[in-house]
Formats: structure tokens, C-alpha cells, sequence
């Protein structure tokens, strides 16, 4: 009897467990031994102490494995998710094969007999991402051979005295039988620029980090005289390294690059056969200088100043920048007047209080007199805070959103201009009242240079004027008032139908409302308290104005009608004689750019199958590695493993001699390529169902007949 797909799974799963164990025991004694047998070379080491240091070589790599095991614990569910990935007529269902049958709805159960039905197609399986028996034989015994060479070499390789200068692993572009050249030292020197303020790094690591504008230099020194020595880029720079003054070819020589942008670098070397080497990819991330950060925290981003207040601004604002803010100042727009006559001017204003809050941030104060800038009543300002940084020889500059700021409209109304109030005869002293506010305020104004009885006496004459105005809008409410007859008499004349009816209600309520007022600021003003009276001067004006305002009549527009189509007589009548369709259709094919990274999976396939690597493999090899160079500007320091690990393949005379290299560039190519997008799969049990319903009406069709 075969087994259940679910006991198979769990099969594959403990076999993948003992062959990793395996390899993890083989590559600890291995290690073991290789420190056991390469501490011979050290003198004053006897057999106890290097017996002492084999085993604890073997039993911490031994504890390391275990720790990692742990962390990734392989079970039926990672067969499953691996099967996914290699069998791709799953349809990434294998984790369905785990699941209890009962348990699944009926979609799910259909697609889980499709994938144990797929599984069971698939023979043999594809094997488990596991190294074999062999590959940790030989990767112990590649092991032991290295720390032998490294031991007999100890004495004599220059290496020892290196001292810690950073030294790259040059692997050929293509393989060769001349030896390669070594690299003694390669350095990597960032000088920030001046307006930074950073110290210069001489000994910045080779995978470094620098600010924009940085200077860099390279110092490379080599074994032997070379023929060229280049610093070469993915941004297709290919910069010469040059030969420092009185050193021979194999000198020190300098290579010198401005950081501008995020780029991978490469230090190649020729000799004199023309043979190439090059060194691993090192990674450069560039840091941008950004501009100045403005955070308004006063005002508000639209502040109207309501009459009668202080036509005063303050404006606070924090600035700041990655190096430091150098200047900042406003720049204020001011409009006045209205309609077609509007005037702009624009004006630059500076702080009045500049603080240093820490490192490259400032404090900025001031406060804006609208009256001194030239704004009166309805007129705006608009302005912005603009801060430029220490950036040399161009900085930069950064804005604050646009604020404004408007002193409210108080507009002057004569009475008379209240369309449908019939005033009558007015005095001859009759004043409006925004007149009535003028005078006031010109006497707060002088009340400084005044004696108080004056003081007294002129807030009393515009208190008669607002007493005037009061009652004179009291009579057109309807309400009481002495006039004289066509005899001298006074007539004492109460409600009169007339008045009663002249006015709507919402205008009535509008204009009791502004009386009220103007009670409250006659009273102040017979008080001789002229500030206290212009608030509800103010609050009679706008009541005013809102009459006025409810007393327009609106008259609908009549426009244009032009006369009724008749698409009976004349539709489909024209000629259409050289008329060219309105719309035009093509085809747009987008390039792909993972194309190669795609194309070098089945070729990794067919080199773990054995396929030579040759000239056509490397060119694959190149292709895919450019393009994945490409994806490691883009994101620093993310795929720049496989693309070390893809250019020691392509340079290796054989598969074999790169052991480890098929995995690594295997897994960072699956990492590189996006997901794909899950594909939807039809329910067969619901598409029976749709053509059983469809013949159950023809068969009712046919009976109806």
C-alpha cells in the first residue's frame, strides 16, 4: 500500500533532518581537525593544548549548528512549501496535502486531490535543498587542505606583515593559467565637504557610507608591476589609478571620485599579456544634503484680525538642517484695494529674534504690524518663512507652506444706500456709522494729548450722533419719533401702518439687532468711555451691512435659446469623405528588466544537472549579474552577497571548484525576483452546476412549446 501524501511529506521531512545533522557532524570534526593539525605550526603548542583546541573548535561549531537547527526547524510544512516552489503544477497547494480532509470546504478539497494527484506525477521528486553526503565531504576535506596550506604558508606570505590594512579577494574574470596579481593594501580615504564640519576618515571600511559631495581616494597597492590599474563602476565610470611620485608600478597608486549617487565599485587589474582580474563589488551609499525643515508653530495657516483689534502678527518658526541653517527670512506679498483695482508688493522681512536650539536648528521670532505694512480694512498678506542651508557652492533652500493673513472688511455703508429703506429727510448733520467709528477712534488716538473734560465733551457730541443714527432707524422699524408740524408744533407720532409693513422680517430683525447696539454704544459714549463704545460700533456696523445685504433682489438671467434640433432630417446626412477615425490604438511592449535574473534560474538548474560552464554560461552568468548590480544600487547592501557569491561562479574554472557558489546565487536570484501573483483557479464543481442549470431551462423551454 503507497503511502498518504501527508505521510510522505512527513517521510521527505526527517530525511532532510538526518542528512542536514549529518552534514553539520561532518563539517565539525572536519574543522576540528583542520585547527587540531594547522596549531602544529605554531610554535610553544604542544599535543594537549591543540587536542584541547580541536575539540573546542568541533564543539562549537557543533553548538552553532544546533542553535541554527533550532532556529530553522525543517518540518512537513517546509517539504511542503519547497515542493511548491520546485513543482509548479502544485499550484502552491502542497500545504493542503497537511490538512485534515474533513476539515476543508469544497474548493479547497477539489484543489487538495488536484495536488496529491500532481505529486504523485511528479517522479522522481526534485531533490531537497540539503547538501549531499558528498558536498560535506568535500567541503570537510576543502576545509582541512586550506588550513594545511594557510599553516606551511604562515612563515613565509607577506600577509604577516600587512599589518590591518583592508585587503580584497581577487577572483578573475575568466579563468587563466597566469597567476593573478595580488593586492598588498587597498584603502579608502572620505574627505566630507568643508561646510559639514566632519572629520576626514582615512581608514573608512570598503563597503563605506558618505555624505554627497564627499571626496574620495583610493590608495592600491600590488605585488607586481601591472600593466593598468582602474576603478570601475556600475555607473560605467572607469576611473585610472595613478601612480603616486617616485613609486614604481607596483607603488602606491591613488584613484579619486566625487560621491554623487549610490553605486557598487570594483578595483580591476591587467598585466602585460592582457589578462584581467578583478577584485569582489563593494558597495558606496551617498547620504543626500536635504534642505532646510520649517515647522510653523505660530500662526495659524489663515488668521483674519476682526476690527477694532491689533493688526499685530507674531510669527515663531523652528528651522532645521542636517549641517546647519545659515539664513532665513520672510517673504511677504501684500494686496490691497479690491475689484480691478488691486495693487501686490512684495517684501522681505527679517526675524527680530534668532536662537540656536542645538545642532543645526534656530529659533526664529518676530511680529508683523499690519498697519505698518500698509493693510487696511479687506486687505490681505501673504507670506512664507525660506531658510537656506551651509551647502557651498549652491544651498539649498526650503519653504514653509504659505500663510495669510487679512485684517477684516468693515467697508463703508451710508444708510441711504440700504436698497428699499426709504430714509426720508435726513438731517443736516446726519452722520453714518461708519463715520460714527471713525470719530471714535480718532479720539482714542488723541485721548493721550487731551484733558479729560475734552475728552468727555467729544465722546458726548458722537454719542448725539449715534443717539441721531439710533433713532432715525428706529423710525423705520415702525417705531416712535417727534417731528415738527407744517406749523411749528411738535407732533408726538407713534406706529405708523406704512412703517409696520415696509420691511420683511429678516431685515427687521437685522435692524432691531443694530438699534440694540447702538444703544449699548451711546450709553458708553454719554459715559465718556469711548473704548468701551467701539466694540458694539463695530457689531452695529455689521448688523448694517447684513440688512443691506438681505435687502437685494436677485433676478434670474436670461440667456440664449437657440432654436430646437431636428435630428430626424438631419442625422446621418453629412459626407464623411476623408475623415480619419478619432482614436488610435497600439501596442506598447514593455521591456522586462529581470529578464536575465529570470533566464539564469534553468540555467543553474542544468549546471547542478552537470552542464559545463562554459563561454555561453558565464555570458548568462554576466548578464544576470549586471542586472542584479543594478537592483544592489537600488538597495544597498541587500543583494550585494549574491552578487559576490554569482561573480566567483562565473570566474571558477568549474562548478566544483566554487563549492557553496549554485546555492548562494540560487537563493539570492529567488529573493531578487518578486513574487508572483497568485493565478485564479476555476472550480470545476461550479462550473458542473452552471451548465446543469443552463440545460434545466432549454429542457423548460422545450416543455413550454
Amino acid at each position: 500500500m503507497s503511502p498518504t501524501p501527508r505521510a510522505r511529506l512527513e517521510g521527505l521531512a526527517r530525511r532532510w533532518r538526518r542528512r542536514r545533522a549529518l552534514g553539520y557532524a561532518l563539517v565539525a570534526l572536519a574543522a576540528g581537525l583542520a585547527v587540531g593539525v594547522g596549531s602544529g605550526a605554531l610554535p610553544g603548542w604542544g599535543v594537549p593544548l591543540r587536542l584541547a583546541l580541536a575539540a573546542a573548535a568541533s564543539l562549537g561549531i557543533g553548538l552553532a549548528a544546533l542553535r541554527r537547527a533550532r532556529r530553522q526547524p525543517v518540518s512537513a510544512a517546509s517539504v511542503a512549501r519547497h515542493l511548491d516552489r520546485a513543482i509548479p503544477a502544485l499550484e502552491d497547494s502542497a500545504t493542503l496535502l497537511l490538512a485534515d480532509e474533513a476539515s476543508l470546504g469544497t474548493v479547497a478539497r477539489l484543489q487538495r486531490r488536484r495536488a496529491a494527484e500532481a505529486l504523485a506525477a511528479a517522479e522522481p521528486l526534485p531533490p531537497l535543498p540539503q547538501r549531499s553526503f558528498a558536498r560535506a565531504v568535500a567541503l570537510a576535506a576543502g576545509l582541512g587542505l586550506a588550513t594545511l596550506a594557510l599553516a606551511w604558508l604562515a612563515p613565509r606570505s607577506p600577509l604577516a606583515s600587512a599589518g590591518s590594512a583592508a585587503r580584497p579577494t581577487l577572483a578573475p574574470l575568466r579563468p587563466t593559467a597566469r597567476p593573478a596579481p595580488r593586492v598588498e593594501r587597498l584603502t579608502l580615504s572620505i574627505r566630507p565637504p568643508a561646510y559639514t564640519g566632519r572629520p576626514v576618515r582615512d581608514d573608512a571600511p570598503l563597503d563605506a557610507t558618505a555624505e554627497e559631495g564627499a571626496t574620495l581616494t583610493w590608495r592600491l597597492a600590488t605585488d607586481r608591476p601591472v600593466a593598468r590599474a582602474r576603478l570601475v563602476t556600475t555607473e560605467g565610470d572607469s576611473v585610472a589609478f595613478a601612480l603616486a611620485p617616485g613609486a614604481d608600478r607596483a607603488g602606491a597608486a591613488t584613484a579619486t571620485l566625487r560621491a554623487a549617487r549610490p553605486l557598487l565599485w570594483q578595483v580591476v587589474l591587467e598585466d602585460s599579456a592582457g589578462a584581467a582580474f578583478a577584485s569582489e563589488y563593494h558597495a558606496l551609499t551617498v547620504t543626500p544634503d536635504a534642505a532646510p525643515a520649517i515647522a510653523v508653530r505660530a500662526p495659524a495657516a489663515r488668521t483674519t484680525i476682526a476690527a477694532g483689534a491689533p493688526p499685530l502678527v507674531d510669527v515663531d518658526v523652528l528651522a532645521r538642517d542636517d549641517y546647519g541653517v545659515r539664513a532665513a527670512r520672510i517673504v511677504a506679498t501684500v494686496t490691497t484695494g479690491k475689484g480691478e483695482g488691486v495693487k501686490f508688493q512684495e517684501r522681505t522681512l527679517p526675524f527680530t529674534s534668532v536662537a540656536r536650539r542645538g545642532a543645526g536648528t534656530l529659533a526664529l521670532r518676530t511680529r508683523l504690524d499690519l498697519r505698518a505694512l500698509g493693510l487696511g480694512p479687506g486687505d490681505e498678506l501673504y507670506f512664507y518663512v525660506a531658510a537656506t542651508d551651509t551647502r557651498a557652492p549652491v544651498p539649498n533652500e526650503g519653504r514653509s507652506p504659505t500663510l495669510f493673513a487679512a485684517l477684516a472688511d468693515t467697508g463703508a455703508a451710508p444708510v441711504a444706500d440700504l436698497a428699499g429703506l426709504a430714509a426720508g429727510r435726513l438731517p443736516a448733520a446726519f452722520r453714518s456709522q461708519r463715520q460714527i467709528i471713525l470719530d471714535t477712534e480718532r479720539l482714542l488716538r488723541e485721548r493721550a494729548r487731551l484733558a479729560r473734560a475734552e475728552v468727555a465733551r467729544r465722546a458726548n457730541e458722537i454719542g448725539a450722533d449715534q443717539a441721531l443714527l439710533r433713532l432715525r432707524y428706529g423710525e423705520l422699524l415702525g417705531g416712535e419719533h417727534v417731528e415738527s408740524g407744517a406749523e411749528g408744533a411738535l407732533e408726538h407720532a407713534h406706529d405708523t401702518e406704512e412703517n409696520a409693513t415696509l420691511l420683511a422680517d429678516a431685515v427687521k430683525r437685522k435692524l432691531t439687532a443694530a438699534v440694540d447696539q447702538m444703544f449699548q454704544a451711546e450709553r458708553a459714549l454719554r459715559g465718556g468711555e469711548p473704548a468701551a463704545a467701539l466694540p458694539f460700533e463695530y457689531r452695529a456696523l455689521a448688523r448694517l451691512k447684513e440688512a443691506q445685504q438681505a435687502t437685494r433682489v436677485y433676478v434670474q438671467r436670461i440667456g440664449y435659446a437657440p432654436p430646437p434640433l431636428e435630428p430626424a432630417r438631419t442625422r446621418l446626412s453629412g459626407e464623411l469623405k476623408g475623415i480619419a477615425p478619432a482614436s488610435a490604438a497600439r501596442d506598447v511592449v514593455v521591456p522586462d528588466s529581470l529578464a536575465a535574473l529570470r533566464a539564469a534560474l534553468p540555467l543553474l538548474e542544468r549546471l547542478r544537472a552537470g552542464a559545463p560552464l562554459d563561454d555561453a554560461a558565464r555570458g548568462g552568468l554576466d548578464a544576470a549579474g549586471h542586472a542584479l548590480a543594478r537592483l544592489a544600487v537600488a538597495e544597498p547592501g541587500r543583494h550585494l552577497a549574491t552578487l559576490r557569491a554569482l561573480r566567483a561562479l562565473a570566474a571558477a574554472p568549474s562548478v566544483a571548484r566554487c563549492p557553496g557558489c549554485l546555492d548562494a546565487v540560487a537563493r539570492g536570484l529567488a529573493t531578487a525576483l518578486p513574487v508572483p501573483a497568485p493565478r485564479p483557479i476555476a472550480d470545476p464543481a461550479s462550473a458542473d452546476r452552471r451548465t446543469g442549470l443552463a440545460r434545466a431551462y432549454l429542457d423548460e423551454l422545450r416543455r413550454a412549446r
